[in-house]
């Protein structure tokens, strides 16, 4: 079975990885073994790994943040050029604002009840 595995990387890092010693995981080999235990028919064809670029002003380990991110990503497509596919996205700072509903103007409801 053809499997296409998407990672974001984001919420990996913050939710999974970040404080532990596991920060260069092999993400493709991680998601080859998971998916050969649950279904060993599976073969993964792309792992689509979504990221965004570290602003070094807001991190911790400022320009250093940077650095290591671009070492991972190289070290992933080095590992595995035929399988990892990099999106670079982009980060927003500000707090997003929802769309609010707003009741069309000619709005009728009508209500039939059936007998």
């Amino acid at each position: 079975m053809k499997t296409t595995i998407y990672i974001d990387g984001y919420n990996l890092y913050y939710g999974a990885l970040h404080g532990t010693p596991y920060k260069w995981l092999d993400v493709v080999k991680l998601c080859k073994r998971i998916c050969n235990e649950q279904q060993p028919s599976s073969k993964i064809t792309t792992v689509k790994f979504f990221t965004a670029p570290v602003k070094a002003k807001v991190s911790t380990h400022g320009q250093q943040s940077l650095v290591s991110q671009a070492a991972y990503l190289k070290a992933l497509r080095t590992l595995h050029p035929d399988t990892i596919e990099i999106i670079q996205g982009y980060f927003i700072q500000e707090r997003g604002v929802l769309p609010r509903y707003k009741k069309p103007k000619n709005w009728t409801l009508n209500l039939q009840l059936r007998k």
